[in-house]
């Protein structure tokens, strides 16, 4: 489908949706275990820099939350998927640099995925020190989308729940 949508703008549409319609193919295709993945994420980028450089006033207002943050979100979830846990850390990091205090709710997503790639390093205690960061952004907010993650990988920490910062982390998130 992201390929379809590829076809149907290319050329015909702002540079910032071009950027989203290339890394929504990537997110799909890393999924897949598709190593075009990465050449999706180059364009992304190339059309996500012309898009800041360049005001397109065909750009639709809708797009305005396609910015560097949302594209590092997106390389680093992509990267977590082809199994690069190390890569997506690093990239997940830089995303939640990239935030300028709104998008909260994605913000705390992507620091949740970050702690997901920090878990799956063996990297326990800061993995549980970054869920927590998340949990302090959504601490007054429901948003299902991020705490359903959260559970997830609280739930994925089980066999270690006996380390004092998993039990903490369980503790708060009210797992149990």
């Amino acid at each position: 489908m992201a390929s379809a949508a590829l076809g149907a703008v290319r050329g015909k549409t702002a540079d910032r949706v071009q950027a989203l319609v290339h890394a929504r193919r990537a997110r799909a295709r890393s999924h897949l275990g598709d190593e075009r993945c990465s050449s999706d994420l180059d364009l992304a980028e190339r059309h996500l820099h012309r898009a800041e450089q360049n005001r397109d006033e065909d750009e639709p207002e809708w797009a305005y939350w396609v910015d560097l943050a949302e594209f590092q979100g997106s390389r680093a979830s992509t990267q977590l998927a082809m199994g690069r846990p190390g890569d997506a850390e690093a990239t997940f990091a830089a995303a939640a640099r990239a935030f300028d205090g709104g998008a909260v709710r994605t913000h705390a997503l992507y620091l949740t995925r970050q702690a997901d790639a920090q878990w799956r390093q063996g990297h326990h205690e800061q993995a549980c020190g970054t869920a927590h960061q998340a949990l302090d952004l959504i601490d007054h907010m429901s948003s299902q989308r991020t705490a359903s993650p959260l559970t997830d990988l609280v739930a994925t920490m089980g066999a270690h729940k006996n380390l004092p910062a998993v039990r903490d982390l369980r503790e708060r998130i009210t797992i149990g």
